[in-house]
């Protein structure tokens, strides 16, 4: 039973996150043809913008869900309350999470940035804006307490030193003994 909730729930998120949510980004820059920039539709240049930063969104989401699954032991526990896949076992600090504990919902930006840049819409990136505060919320409110809850001090040492969401590659200074 938890397989079979497990490959469905990443069949919904999959379809939900990488499918459904860029169409739907793409629906409102093409249903607002007067807020798009004017540069010709085929040109290299959409690619150039847009091409790097999807193929971003995908490694982080592909790599936030293989670090779950083998060093955390489970995977992206629940969304709305639903849970979709059994919960971790480890709190996930290396690879991808550490430089987000978000590696998940900034891959997904990445796809919808990439395709609101790729379609050159200002109004779409605007609705992405206000999705992206949404999101955050929903994170702050529903995921963070339930990590504090299942990680405890653990978490709390981790939210310090790491982005929500968007990650910060600085340079640590390694301590000497």
């Amino acid at each position: 039973m938890n397989t079979l909730r497990y490959i469905l729930g990443y069949v919904v998120g999959v379809t939900l996150f990488v499918f459904l949510i860029p169409a739907m980004v793409w629906a409102i820059a093409y249903a607002c043809p007067h807020f798009q920039l004017s540069i010709p539709y085929i040109s290299p240049l959409r690619f150039v913008l847009s091409g790097p930063i999807g193929f971003t969104g995908l490694y982080f989401i592909a790599s936030s869900n293989v670090f779950l699954l083998t060093r955390g032991k489970g995977g992206p526990t629940e969304g709305f309350g639903i849970e979709v896949s059994p919960k971790t076992q480890k709190l996930v600090t290396t690879g991808v999470y550490k430089h987000t504990r978000n590696p998940m919902v900034f891959g997904a930006f990445c796809i919808y940035t990439s395709v609101t840049l790729y379609m050159l819409s200002p109004f779409a990136l605007f609705c992405l804006f206000l999705f992206y505060c949404w999101v955050k919320h929903y994170l702050q409110k529903w995921e963070e307490p339930r990590l504090l809850k299942d990680f405890g001090e653990e978490y709390l040492e981790y939210k310090k030193r790491t982005a929500m969401i968007i990650p910060h590659f600085r340079c640590r200074k390694h301590e000497s003994a």
